[in-house]
C-alpha cells in the first residue's frame, strides 16, 4: 500500500510540474506574440509618414562561428557561404582573436523620397537587441559605410559574395546592454545616389573596434523579420 501511495504522489507531482511548465511555455509564447504585435503596430504607424523609408533588404554575413567544444578546445564552423537573410537578428562583430567577423548590409529604395532638393538630413535608425551569448562583450563603436553595389539581396548574400564597402558615413558608440533605437547620419550617401539617379542606396554596418584578447566583440540588432524594421528618417526643410 505504501508503495502504491508513493507512486500516486509521484504521478501527482509530475502532473503539477508538467502543467506548470506548459503554462510557463504558453505564457512566454503569448508574451512574444503580443510583443511582436506591438512592434508591428509601431512600424505600421511609422509607415503613415512620407519621410520614413523602410529597408527592402537587410541581412548579416559571417565568416566563422563557434559551435561547441571538444575536450576543452573550441570547435568552429566555416559560415562563409551561409545566408542569414531570414534571421530575426542582425549580428555585427570584429573578433580577430577567434577569427569571427560579422557585418550588416541594408538596402533602401529611394523612389518614396519626394523632394530631394529640400532634404536637410537623412538618418538610419536601427533597434538594438539585448540577445547575445554571455561570453559576448559587445561592440563599442559601429560604423556606417557606403556600399556602391546594389545588386545583392537578403536571400543570397553571404560572407564570400558580399559587396565591398567604401566611404565612412558615420560612427556612433553603443551600449552593450542597451535596448533602444540608434541612428547614423547617412545624408551624403542618399544625396549622392539621387544625383547619380540610382534607385537604391546600400549601407554596410561594421564594428570599428578590434576585440581585446579573449573577448567576443559581438552585438545584435533587430532585422525587419522581428517587427523592428530598419528605416531611414528623412528631414525636409520647412
Amino acid at each position: 500500500m505504501k508503495t502504491i501511495n508513493l507512486i500516486i504522489v509521484g504521478m501527482l507531482v509530475f502532473l503539477v510540474i508538467s502543467t506548470s511548465l506548459l503554462f510557463a511555455y504558453t505564457y512566454t509564447l503569448s508574451n512574444r506574440a503580443a510583443s511582436l504585435e506591438t512592434r508591428l503596430e509601431t512600424m505600421e504607424n511609422l509607415a503613415q509618414y512620407d519621410n520614413i523609408v523602410f529597408s527592402s533588404d537587410d541581412a548579416y554575413v559571417q565568416r566563422r562561428l563557434k559551435t561547441g567544444e571538444s575536450a576543452g578546445t573550441p570547435v568552429y564552423t566555416n559560415t562563409s557561404d551561409i545566408n542569414y537573410g531570414d534571421s530575426e537578428w542582425l549580428i555585427i562583430g570584429n573578433d580577430e582573436d577567434h577569427e569571427e567577423y560579422a557585418r550588416i548590409f541594408l538596402k533602401f529604395p529611394l523612389s518614396s523620397i519626394l523632394d530631394f532638393e529640400d532634404i536637410v538630413s537623412v538618418k538610419l535608425f536601427l533597434y538594438k537587441s539585448t540577445r547575445h551569448w554571455t561570453t559576448w562583450t559587445g561592440v563599442a563603436n559601429i560604423e556606417a559605410r557606403t556600399v556602391n553595389n546594389d545588386f545583392w539581396t537578403e536571400d543570397t548574400i553571404t560572407w564570400n559574395n558580399q559587396p565591398r564597402y567604401t566611404t565612412l558615413l558615420d560612427v556612433i558608440p553603443v551600449e552593450h546592454e542597451s535596448y533602444q533605437w540608434y541612428s547614423w547620419d547617412v545624408t551624403p550617401l542618399i544625396l549622392r545616389e539621387y544625383t547619380s539617379r540610382d534607385e537604391y542606396a546600400s549601407i554596410c554596418l561594421k564594428a570599428q573596434d578590434v576585440q581585446k584578447k579573449g573577448d567576443y566583440y559581438k552585438e545584435t540588432i533587430y532585422s525587419s523579420e522581428s517587427g523592428f524594421h530598419p528605416y531611414l528618417f528623412v528631414e525636409y526643410e520647412g
